[in-house]
């Protein structure tokens, strides 16, 4: 079953239990309706910068690369068939 209505699903991942549930949930809805799954890392950088003055450049790399590793997990998740 293929639907107009899901084309795209953005699953927003931080590393949280509850993405694991997201993902998925996404991943079954994308294989329902043939919809192309994106990954999206998401980092609260508010509490981090408020108490981070010094080394700010090497935490953001440190997320960064974080942030790729959990995105490349999600996508070496079975694919939906289309």
């Amino acid at each position: 079953m293929t639907s107009e209505f899901y084309r795209n699903i953005v699953i927003a991942t931080d590393g949280s239990e509850n993405t694991q549930r997201a993902i998925s949930e996404g991943i079954k809805l994308a294989k329902l309706s043939g919809a192309t799954v994106h990954a999206l890392h998401v980092v609260d950088t508010y509490s981090v910068s408020q108490s981070w003055t010094a080394g700010w450049e090497t935490m953001y790399e440190i997320l960064k690369k974080e942030g790729r590793r959990r995105s490349i997990k999600l996508k070496s998740v079975e694919r939906p068939q289309v």
